[in-house]
C-alpha cells in the first residue's frame, strides 16, 4: 500500500506541477498562436481527453468558430453564447435543453455533437465571451468528475488573461508601427515644404505651417511661372479636407497637380479649372481648398483665384481688409464641372499681406468659441510694423492665449508678405 500510494501521490504531484507551468505560460504568452496550442493540445494531453478544440471569434463578424471549420460557427447574439457568457462554467451539451434555444444555437450544437465533443467551456471575462473551448470525452472513457471541470474552467479563465494581455500586446505593437509611419509620413511632408523662401524683388516673405495631427494636409509653395523668381511668381495657399495620413497623400496629389497646370499655363482661373477635374476624378468627397496668387513684380500686381480658402488680408493705412473675393469660390474636387474666376489687385509699397487657412481664424478656445476675424485683423494691424519672424511668432501668441490650451482640430497655415522688402526670411514649419 506505500508503494502504491507512493505511486499515486508522485503522479498526482506532477500532474499539479505540469499544469501550473501551463497555467503560468498562457496568461505569460502573448503569441496569440502559440498560446491556443497550450490552451488545447497541451491540456487534452494533461487531462487525457480525446479533443480540445478553441473555438474564437471570426474576423468578419465576430461568430465563434474553429478556423479549421468556419462553416460550423455559433453566430453574435445567439442564445448559447449568452448563456455561456453569463455561466462561465463549462456546460455539458447532454444536458442541454434544445427545446430552449434558439435555431442557430441548436445548428451549432448538432454539428459539435457530431464531432464528439461532450463538454463547452467559456472563456470569458467579466461577462465578455472570448472564446469557447470545445471538449471531447476522456480517453479513459470514464465521467468527468467535479475535479475534471474544476481545471478546465481553471485554463479557460487563465486563457481569458491571456487571450486579453495577446490582444493588449498586438494592439500597442500596430500602435507604434502606426506612429513610426506616421513620424515617417511628417519627415516626408515637411520635405515638401520650401526649405528656404524665394528671393522676389519687392517683397519679403515669411511662412508657417502647423498641423493639427503628426501629419496634416495644409501646405503653401512658390512657383517661378516664368523660370525664375525675378519674374512673375505663383503663391499657393492649400488646405486638403480631412486629417492625418490620408489628407497628406492627397495633399502631395493635390501640389502635383496644380504645380503641372500652372506651369503650362499661369493663369489663375485656367489652373483651377483643370485642377479641379483632376482632383475630382481621384477621391470623391474629399477636395481643395485653394488660394492661387500670381505676383506680377513688373505692373506690381497680384492676379488670382480663391476656392474654400478665407480671403487674404491686406494691411493699408492702419487698418486690415479683404482682398475682393472673386465670384466662384468652390473647393477644387468638390464639383465635376465648375467654372472658376480671377480677381486683380494693384499692390502698394508698404503693403503687409497675410495669406491663410481657415485652421488660424477658427482657433477654438475651451469654450468652443472661434478666435474669428475680427481677433486676427486686430492682432495682424497690432504687429504690423515687426519684423515678419517676430510678427508671426506674435500673431501665434495671440492665437495660443485666446485658446488656452484647448486641442486643435484643424491646422493652422499661413504666409506673410510685405511689399517693398527684399528679405526672404525662413519657412516656420512645426
Amino acid at each position: 500500500q506505500a508503494v502504491v500510494d507512493r505511486l499515486f501521490f508522485r503522479d498526482r504531484a506532477d500532474f499539479q506541477a505540469a499544469f501550473l507551468d501551463m497555467s503560468r505560460q498562457v496568461v505569460a504568452q502573448l503569441d496569440r498562436g502559440r498560446m491556443q496550442q497550450l490552451l488545447t493540445e497541451r491540456t487534452a494531453d494533461l487531462l487525457r481527453l480525446t479533443r480540445l478544440d478553441l473555438l474564437t471569434p471570426r474576423p468578419e463578424d465576430g461568430a465563434l468558430a474553429d478556423p479549421r471549420r468556419p462553416e460550423e460557427a455559433l453566430p453574435v447574439g445567439a442564445v448559447l453564447g449568452r448563456m455561456l457568457a453569463e455561466k462561465e462554467a463549462p456546460v455539458p451539451l447532454g444536458e442541454l435543453d434544445a427545446g430552449s434555444l434558439d435555431a442557430p444555437s441548436r445548428a451549432f450544437l448538432k454539428a459539435q455533437l457530431a464531432r464528439g465533443v461532450r463538454l463547452l467551456v467559456p472563456v470569458a471575462t467579466r461577462g465578455r465571451l472570448l472564446g469557447v473551448l470545445a471538449a471531447g470525452a476522456k480517453k479513459s472513457e470514464e465521467e468527468f468528475h467535479r475535479e475534471d471541470l474544476d481545471h478546465l474552467a481553471t485554463i479557460a479563465n487563465q486563457g481569458a488573461l491571456g487571450l486579453e494581455v495577446a490582444a493588449l500586446h498586438e494592439q500597442l505593437t500596430r500602435r507604434a508601427e502606426v506612429e513610426r509611419d506616421l513620424e515617417i509620413a511628417r519627415d516626408i511632408q515637411m520635405s515638401l515644404f520650401p526649405r528656404e523662401l524665394p528671393r522676389i524683388p519687392g517683397i519679403e516673405l515669411y511662412g508657417v505651417s502647423i498641423p493639427a495631427k503628426v501629419v496634416g494636409g495644409d501646405f503653401y509653395d512658390f512657383l517661378p511661372v516664368d523660370g525664375s523668381f525675378d519674374g512673375r511668381v505663383a503663391l499657393v495657399v492649400g488646405d486638403v479636407s480631412g486629417k492625418s495620413i490620408p489628407a497628406s497623400l492627397l495633399m502631395v496629389a493635390a501640389k502635383e497637380i496644380v504645380y503641372a497646370r500652372a506651369m503650362q499655363d499661369p493663369e489663375p482661373s485656367t489652373v483651377f479649372r483643370e485642377s479641379n477635374r483632376r482632383i475630382y476624378e481621384i477621391k470623391r468627397r474629399m477636395f481643395v481648398s485653394l488660394g492661387y496668387f500670381l505676383y506680377d513684380p513688373v505692373e506690381l500686381t497680384l492676379h488670382y483665384s480663391v476656392g474654400g480658402q478665407p480671403s487674404p488680408l491686406v494691411v493699408r493705412g492702419g487698418e486690415a481688409v479683404e482682398l475682393p473675393p472673386p465670384v466662384s469660390r468652390l473647393p477644387l474636387g468638390a464639383l465635376k464641372d465648375t467654372t472658376y474666376d480671377a480677381k486683380c489687385f494693384w499692390l502698394r509699397k508698404g503693403d503687409l499681406l497675410l495669406f491663410y487657412t481657415d485652421g488660424l481664424n477658427e482657433a477654438m478656445s475651451v469654450e468652443s468659441t472661434f478666435f474669428g476675424d475680427e481677433r486676427l485683423r486686430a492682432s495682424l494691424v497690432r504687429h504690423s510694423h515687426a519684423p515678419l519672424p517676430e510678427m508671426a511668432e506674435e500673431i501665434l501668441e495671440d492665437i495660443r492665449q485666446f485658446t488656452f490650451g484647448a486641442e486643435q482640430s484643424d491646422d493652422a497655415t499661413f504666409v506673410l508678405m510685405r511689399v517693398g522688402g527684399t528679405k526672404p526670411g525662413r519657412p516656420g514649419v512645426v
